[in-house]
């Protein structure tokens, strides 16, 4: 789980840098 999380947590930060929806609807469905 740990591991999946900081797998979550990749997208929401490239989210913030990239500001890509793809990335985006990723880090919410990792929510």
């Amino acid at each position: 789980m740990r591991v999946y999380s900081v797998f979550c947590m990749y997208f929401l930060i490239n989210n913030l840098i990239f500001s890509a929806q793809e990335d985006c609807s990723m880090a919410s469905y990792c929510i």
